[in-house]
């Protein structure tokens, strides 16, 4: 019956009577596998330097969590000046879409993108500087 095997069916065969060779079969699967994983894992290491870099270094991205962060001193100080936050949370940029402003119906969101639609247009334009963060999404 082992005549009928292929080579790699015989050589099989012949390993499963060998003291340790499971580790010996998962050793040459590792080796197998090792230069594309290592590939895969560069590839995620250098999307995500891109990505950190691109947030580190955009000034319409840097300008409009600038604004955020004022708007919301603005709403959690009456705009009377009083103690300011320094900075705030990914996290708590979620409640922007979900805080109703000042009139009950608009979000603090849309009421931020109207600002912004004034002031400084060119800030919603800041997805064409951080555009490697989708690649490096989920790394």
């Amino acid at each position: 019956a082992i005549k009928e095997m292929t080579p790699c069916e015989q050589y099989m065969v012949a390993m499963k009577n060998i003291k340790g060779s499971v580790k010996k079969f998962q050793s040459i699967i590792f080796l197998a596998e090792f230069k594309s994983k290592m590939n895969e894992l560069k590839w995620d290491v250098d999307h995500l330097g891109t990505a950190c870099q691109e947030l580190r270094t955009s000034k319409r991205f840097h300008t409009l969590l600038a604004m955020i962060l004022e708007l919301v001193n603005e709403i959690n100080t009456g705009g009377e000046g009083g103690a300011s936050a320094v900075g705030f949370t990914l996290d708590s940029l979620t409640k922007l879409s979900e805080t109703k402003a000042f009139d009950n119906k608009t979000t603090v969101l849309k009421y931020l993108v109207k600002v912004i639609r004034k002031t400084d247009k060119d800030v919603l334009k800041f997805r064409e500087d951080i555009k490697s963060v989708v690649l490096a999404k989920g790394v």
